[in-house]
């Protein structure tokens, strides 16, 4: 069932955000929601409204715990940005691993706004501090610069939404290929056999 919506107004914390007021994340939450709310079962799996509507969970996370746990926004703003990138790639492949950093590069490569490509790197690794212990604690003071970041992840899935690129997929999909036969172009010219070699697309 939906969480229900937060209530909690993110402009009374002691580290307000600058980008957004209240009601324009609320807003943007709720838009993400709408586009998603019928595509929420598992038929519809990893399709850009689904992702929407997983965005917009995470954003409810955000603001509901926004004044008492860092742990929740930065997690929280990881899985947003990992939502996005299936909005935009498709799901990830089953069969390699392909970590979110290669998976914003493929979104670098395909066309992807340099605003937008900063903004998912800053998620990702504010949420990398809340799960490694080799890096440092997030901050407080760290709170509106994710909120920032996720304004910025939130807006350009509704924007992919409105109007879907076309032949984005199929243009990752051959730029994963270029990539792999140049890996084995490389390994032929330098008398190597490429056994074992696999793409990430």
């Amino acid at each position: 069932s939906d969480k229900a919506p937060s209530q909690v107004n993110l402009q009374l914390s002691a580290n307000p955000p600058v980008a957004i007021s209240h009601d324009e994340w609320v807003a943007l939450r709720d838009e993400l929601w709408n586009y998603g709310r019928d595509f929420r079962t598992k038929e519809h799996k990893s399709t850009p409204q689904q992702c929407a509507y997983r965005a917009s969970l995470a954003m409810n996370q955000m603001q509901e715990l926004y004044h008492v746990s860092l742990f929740v926004v930065g997690g929280q703003g990881r899985l947003l940005a990992e939502r996005a990138l299936t909005c935009f790639l498709g799901e990830p492949p089953q069969t390699n691993f392909v970590s979110i950093s290669d998976r914003i590069d493929q979104y670098k490569i395909a066309g992807g706004d340099s605003k937008v490509v900063d903004a998912l790197h800053h998620l990702r690794k504010s949420g990398n501090h809340t799960d490694h212990d080799d890096t440092p604690d997030l901050k407080p003071s760290d709170k509106p610069k994710i909120i920032a970041a996720a304004c910025t992840v939130a807006r350009t899935i509704i924007e992919f939404l409105k109007n879907p690129p076309r032949q984005r997929q199929p243009q990752v999909q051959q730029l994963n290929q270029q990539d792999q036969q140049q890996q084995r172009m490389s390994h032929q010219r330098q008398g190597m056999t490429p056994q074992g070699m696999m793409g990430i697309g």
